[in-house]
């Protein structure tokens, strides 16, 4: 669905990964088919999204934030537990602030770059309906937040969440888009993703990136 809102303005999270380089992607050209210009006082926001920031992360966050013209929010503010519903885990209380912060900036959508695909090939349908129920219930909750302070109504878009693996890297192939700009590219201390959780982002999207041609075998 396109971005919506007065300002047609959205709010992309972000962990420094190929699904959030796609969704960085995305919102450009989504504003760029609808004649808004990205530049300007009211550029679309990039917001972390990852409680384990290490200096990859960073550096991938702040390399995709620039090459996509989005205005970068360093941090996300504490929402009001009494906000948050009694016993929610924290993705969803997370999601609610970035809700909640996209509706004070005027951005009418949170963009929210996840898939449900495998390394298998297929996608995880019991995992894509509990995206899709915390994304409905969080643009509802974070609309009648919004709205009860006169500001415009939020929607989260999961734009890439019926993807394959072999989809989103289709996709990065499509859109002429550079893996080598996420978190877990360069192995080594200095780029923090010698870890286990670096490796596992390698092994997950290197054999796909490269079946399309994305990046050399």
């Amino acid at each position: 669905m396109p971005i919506t809102g007065s300002e047609q303005r959205a709010l992309v999270l972000s962990d420094g990964g190929l699904e959030s380089l796609l969704g960085c992607a995305w919102v450009r050209e989504q504003l760029t088919v609808a004649g808004v210009a990205i530049g300007g006082d009211k550029p679309p926001i990039l917001l972390p999204w990852t409680d384990q920031l290490n200096e990859a992360k960073v550096e991938a966050i702040i390399s995709h934030a620039s090459m996509f013209g989005l205005k970068l929010v360093e941090s996300l503010a504490e929402l009001p537990l009494a906000f948050a519903p009694a016993g929610d885990e924290e993705t969803t209380h997370r999601l609610l602030a970035a809700a909640d912060l996209a509706a004070r900036s005027g951005c009418g959508d949170v963009i929210w770059p996840i898939s449900a695909g495998g390394n298998a090939g297929g996608v995880d349908v019991e995992l894509a309906a509990k995206i899709e129920d915390v994304a409905w219930l969080v643009s509802r909750l974070g609309s009648i937040h919004a709205m009860s302070r006169g500001a415009p109504s939020v929607r989260i878009q999961t734009p890439f969440l019926m993807m394959t693996c072999q989809q989103v890297a289709e996709l990065v192939l499509d859109m002429d888009l550079d893996p080598s700009t996420c978190w877990w590219w360069h192995r080594g201390p200095k780029k923090a993703a010698a870890d286990q959780t670096g490796n596992q982002e390698r092994e997950k999207w290197l054999p796909c990136l490269e079946r399309v041609g994305a990046v050399a075998g």
